[in-house]
């Protein structure tokens, strides 16, 4: 198959990292890791401020809490 070139793999990268804090976040039961993914995704940062993704997240976590018992 063969080595996916640099600028490639930089620019999926962007992506897959969101991806990493949020498997590490669910690994680790901690909010504020959730907080930390959602900040590294591309679109949500082009489109919404800091305070504007805490608050989505914020909003997201009640809205699943009952799905979120073991994280602090």
């Amino acid at each position: 198959m063969g080595e996916l070139p640099y600028s490639l793999a930089a620019l999926n990268m962007t992506n897959v990292n969101m991806h990493i804090g949020m498997a590490k976040a669910m690994a680790e039961k901690k909010f504020q890791l959730i907080y930390d993914a959602v900040k590294m995704d591309p679109l949500t940062g082009a489109q919404l401020t800091l305070d504007q993704i805490d608050a989505m997240v914020a909003e997201m976590i009640e809205a699943n809490k009952d799905y979120l018992t073991d994280f602090n």
